[in-house]
Formats: structure tokens, C-alpha cells, sequence
């Protein structure tokens, strides 16, 4: 075989070489476009790799040679532990103010004054209040789209970012609060007592201006009733019929929810009564302690910040297996995790399934639940028991956790905080004002029990004419008798007579049918009523009888004139012959006497 082909063996080893370099060249390739790829899932990361031109002279841009002068001012100085490291110049809005569902741009002016050897992001956090209420949006982020982060930064330069995002549509409130600083991993940069912060080193960077309708926060009036109501969970007392309902529930989000969810609220002297009824194909809590987790599961939530102070508040909630959780804070969700649990709100408690608990194999149709809360116990409050027209800031919440259409918050005011939600914003919570009127009230609650008669139908009532008292009546000799109404007699006219025309050129006369009713004269006589007179005498001198030939024949107590209206331009002598010898082309007509009008 060697001897016979000697290049064989060269010829199979020459191109593999080649193969394997050019395979090498191409993986190349790939792991080098792959590594300017930004494969980043949110803006959050900074970009690490080595920059390309574009990405180079995107931060070029960015660059600023003199100090700028933004909107809104601030001028901190922030610190990574004892040395000065960023100054803030301040920020812009575009456009402004700020428009709900309309894209917004955020410019910040930075100043680094030192190098870093670690990265540090920026936080900036969207609110609807100030201080420590819930976040409305995260907006957390590093420069230049990621690009410029700390550890690329030169001391002493000056340089801006970007940075846009949605204003959500259902933003509460009529200004936002833009809270902002820089954070490396549990740790941030200190921020000067001179610049308004809310003492976690997170400073104001902006309050801006919203436009457009947004999302108001409820009213419910509570109507007082005059006697207690049994707590059994039912809801058939006959107090609750006459209590307004709060209407359907929306999720947290402010979307339509899957299922109903209502309540209602009443109160008297001592106590304060509420009530929930919920449609719920799936009943599930097993919590039979008190205190528990209740919000992992089913339960329905109350919040109650009755001196509206927006900082101290009461949380209750109860599971479908009658689980009480209370709790009292007394600032945004302090102490942590879940509130002062010594706190007893004292409320009674009544569930009422219409189903099975607990049992995932079957179709439930719904739960209610009601409580009785002692006013002595809800306090701190102006007025204990509450006086006509006190107002309270609640919020009511339903936590839905079926196997069938997964999970779902219902919500009476929609908080829109977050991605789960945040139930503490207290800036959302809706109005409870306290009415002192009864219930339906005592002439409702009368016509309820009245037995109403079946209305007469409208065919069977005769109207009379009211009598005159004969006290109001003149004597008779007194009195003037009206005169008789006497009746008109209405004459049908015949039709209208045809019009004589004259043409000048032909020299022919033609008779014209103007219209088959005539107009009714300005004024008419009817004739005497003798027999054989079929004629109406009529004082219109523009309505001309016929000729003696081609019209119908007439009474002879209504004789035809033989004067016929000539037009002044046309001569006697023609109309005199047109007259005795009339056109081949009018043919003679014979008509029956006309009938009596």
C-alpha cells in the first residue's frame, strides 16, 4: 500500500490542521461577540466587560467641562465612610411636571472626588409621600446605563446621567418624591444633615409636580344603629339591610378582581361593627393559633389609623377558621417584623362558610365574617366614642389563595406600591366618616313593615270637576247668562277651475289645470238654500270660470261671464278669432254637471 501510494497518508493529515485552526478562529469569534452582547436582565447590573467605540462614546458624551445649574438643586456632599466621594449637583425632569402613563426622563448631575476601588449603584426610589411610606416604584440603576460605574470614574469629573421609565396611570397623590443615594451591598453613603433625608441616608432629591386624574382615595359614611347586632357571621340581621355597601373590592393594583368582595360598617355608643362577604371557590387557612401568619394564607384584613396622625395604626385580620391576628404599630411597620403582638383589640368574632375548609378537592361557593370592635380600644382618637362627622383613615384588604385561579389581593382602596403590594401605605388609605343618623332611619323602617295597597289602574279614575261652593255663587237675578256658542257651517268648495292662457306667438288659447284643490277664499256667502242651485258665490277675482264650450255647465243661478282677462299686448281682433274658431288641436270636452257642495 506505502509503496504503491506514498502521498496517502500526507494528503489525510494536510487539511485537518487547517480545519482545527479555522475552528479555533471561529470560536473566537463567538465568545468575543457574546462578550459585547449585554445580556443584562434589568439596568440594575453594570456592564463589566471591555466597552466598545459606541459604548466609548456614549460616556464621552456624558462628560461636562463647567458645573451645571439643574431644576432642582441639592449640592451634597456624600461620604464613603470618613472621605468626601460624590457631589451631588441635583437633578431635571422631562417633561414637567409629571404626566401619569406618560414617559419620564430623569437627569442627574455627578461630580466623582475620588476613585473607587469597589462599585457602588445608585438607589432612587419613586413615593407619594414623603419620609418612610411605601415605595411606588424602584428605580435603582448605575450610571450611564451601566456603563460608567464607580470604578470607571476619574477624580474630579463632572458628568451627567440618564435615566426613564413609565409614570404609572394610577398614581396616587398629586406630587411624587424622588428619594435617592448610593448603596454597596448592606452599606450607604453617609448624607449630610443639610440636605433634607429621612435619616437612613436617603435624600430628598426632588418633589415634582403630577398632572392628570389620578386615583382618589375612597369615602365610606358609617350610619349609626340603635341596637346591637349579633355576631354569628350570617349576616342576617336586620341592621345590615339597611346599611350601604362598600361595592365591589378591586385587586391591589387597582384591576377588576376575579371574585366579589364587600363590607360594610356600622356603629353604636360602645362598639364599631364590620362585616365581609366574599364568593371563594377554594377555602383554605390551616392557622389555628392566635398571632399567627394569618397573611400567608386566606384571611381578610382591616387597618385603622383613627387619630390620622399617618404614623401610629392598628392591623387586624381574621382566617375562615375564626383566627384572630391584632397587632398595633407605631410607625411604618415598626416594631419589626409584625407589630407590637400584645396589643388586644378585644373584638369578637363570627365566621360563617359556605363550603368546606380545608378541603382542596371540592367547588366552595363563598365565606362571610363579621366583628365587634370595642371603641375603648382602638384609640389613640379625638373623640372615643366618635362624634357626627369624625373621620378615621382605614383600608380593607382580602388575600385570595385558591388552587383553581392561583392568588389574588382584593383591595377597598388599591394601594399600587410595589410588585406585591405594600398594605402599610397608610398615604392610600381611604376615609371613614362617622354619621349619627340611624340606619334607614325610624320612617324607613316603618314603611318596610307597612303593607302597601295595590295602585288603581289608570283606566278606572274619573276626574270630577271641582264643585263650586254655593257660598261663592250670585244670586240669580245677578247672574249674566252667557250667549250661546253657535256652531259654523263648513262649505266644501269644488275644485278649482281651470285658468285661461293666452299664447302670443301661436295665437292659441289653452286651458291650464292649476293644482286639483283650490285655495279657500279670504271670505264666501253660501247661497240661499233653494232646489236645483248647485252654485257658491265667490268674491276671489282671481279664481276666472271656464269658456262656455270646454267648461262643465253651470247652474243657471250662477251665470259664466263672457269677459275673459286679456293681456294688453295682444290684439282684439286676434283674441276675437281664437275665440270663434278655435284650434284643430283642442279637442272638444263634454263633462257632467259638478255635484252639490
Amino acid at each position: 500500500m506505502s509503496t504503491k501510494f506514498p502521498h496517502t497518508q500526507a494528503t489525510r493529515n494536510a487539511p485537518t490542521g487547517a480545519y482545527r485552526i479555522l475552528g479555533l478562529l471561529c470560536l473566537l469569534c463567538v465568545v468575543v461577540i457574546a462578550g459585547c452582547i449585554d445580556n443584562r436582565k434589568s439596568n440594575r447590573s453594570a456592564i463589566t466587560r471591555p466597552l466598545n467605540r459606541s459604548e466609548k462614546a456614549r460616556i464621552q458624551r456624558a462628560m461636562l467641562r463647567r458645573a451645571p445649574s439643574p431644576r432642582f438643586r441639592l449640592n451634597a456632599l456624600l461620604r464613603a465612610g470618613r472621605t468626601p466621594s460624590v457631589l451631588v449637583y441635583g437633578l431635571d425632569i422631562s417633561p414637567y411636571p409629571i404626566q401619569r402613563g406618560k414617559k419620564v426622563t430623569l437627569t442627574y448631575y455627578l461630580k466623582a472626588l475620588r476613585r473607587f476601588r469597589s462599585r457602588w449603584g445608585i438607589f432612587l426610589h419613586l413615593q407619594a409621600s414623603s419620609g418612610r411610606a411605601g415605595i411606588v416604584k424602584n428605580l435603582d440603576h448605575h450610571p450611564v446605563g451601566g456603563l460608567y460605574h464607580t470604578q470607571r470614574w476619574r477624580k474630579n469629573q463632572i458628568f451627567k446621567s440618564t435615566y426613564s421609565f413609565v409614570m404609572p396611570k394610577d398614581f396616587p397623590g398629586k406630587q411624587a418624591y424622588f428619594y435617592t443615594g448610593f448603596w454597596k451591598g448592606n452599606q450607604r453613603m453617609v448624607i449630610p444633615n443639610t440636605v433634607s433625608n429621612d435619616g437612613r441616608n436617603r435624600m430628598l432629591l426632588a418633589k415634582a409636580a403630577v398632572s392628570g386624574a389620578g386615583l382618589e382615595a375612597p369615602l365610606y359614611i358609617a350610619y349609626r344603629i340603635d341596637s346591637p347586632i349579633k355576631i354569628d357571621g350570617k349576616l342576617d340581621d336586620h341592621a345590615w339591610k339597611h346599611i350601604p355597601s362598600t361595592g365591589r373590592f378591586r385587586t391591589y393594583n387597582n384591576r377588576k378582581a376575579r371574585f366579589r368582595t364587600e363590607a360594610k360598617i356600622a356603629w353604636d355608643k360602645t362598639h364599631l361593627y364590620v362585616s365581609y362577604d366574599l364568593d371563594d371557590n377554594d377555602i383554605y387557612s390551616k392557622y389555628k393559633k392566635r398571632d399567627d401568619p394569618l397573611f400567608k394564607q386566606e384571611n381578610v384584613e382591616f387597618f385603622i389609623d383613627a387619630n390620622r396622625n399617618r404614623k401610629d395604626y392598628i392591623e387586624l385580620q381574621v382566617s375562615p377558621a375564626g383566627v384572630i391576628f391584632d397587632s398595633f404599630f407605631q410607625r411604618y411597620r415598626y416594631p419589626r417584623p409584625w407589630g407590637d403582638l400584645s396589643y388586644n383589640s378585644g373584638m369578637e368574632v363570627g365566621v360563617h362558610l359556605r363550603g368546606t375548609l380545608n378541603k382542596r378537592d371540592d367547588r366552595d361557593k363563598g365565606w362571610s365574617v363579621e366583628f365587634r370592635l370595642p371603641f375603648s380600644k382602638l384609640g389613640p382618637a379625638r373623640h372615643l366614642p366618635p362624634k357626627d362627622g369624625d373621620e378615621w383613615l382605614i383600608n380593607m384588604f382580602r388575600l385570595e389563595r385558591s388552587r383553581y385561579t392561583g392568588a389574588q389581593d382584593h383591595a377597598w382602596s388599591p394601594v399600587t406600591l410595589g410588585r406585591g403590594g405594600d398594605y402599610h401605605q397608610i398615604s392610600r388609605y381611604g376615609t371613614l366618616r362617622f354619621s349619627t343618623k340611624v340606619a334607614g332611619g325610624h320612617a324607613h323602617a316603618k314603611k318596610a313593615h307597612q303593607h302597601k295597597a295595590p295602585p288603581t289602574p289608570r283606566m278606572n279614575v274619573i276626574k270630577k270637576k271641582p264643585v263650586r261652593p254655593k257660598a261663592l255663587l250670585a244670586p240669580k237675578h245677578l247672574r249674566v247668562k252667557q250667549p250661546s256658542v253657535v256652531k259654523k257651517r263648513t262649505v266644501i268648495l269644488p275644485l278649482r277651475p281651470p285658468v285661461l292662457r293666452f299664447k302670443h306667438r301661436t295665437g292659441v288659447l289653452r286651458f291650464q289645470q292649476k293644482g286639483a284643490v283650490p285655495k279657500p277664499p279670504k271670505t264666501y256667502k253660501c247661497p240661499p238654500k233653494k232646489r236645483g242651485t248647485k252654485g257658491v258665490e265667490i268674491k276671489n277675482k282671481a279664481m276666472v270660470p271656464t269658456p262656455h264650450r270646454l267648461a262643465p255647465k253651470q247652474p243657471s243661478s250662477t251665470p259664466l261671464p263672457r269677459s275673459v282677462p286679456v293681456p294688453p299686448s295682444v290684439p282684439k281682433k286676434v283674441l276675437l278669432k281664437a275665440i270663434k274658431k278655435p284650434s284643430p288641436t283642442t279637442k272638444k270636452t263634454t263633462s257632467k254637471p259638478t255635484s252639490r257642495p
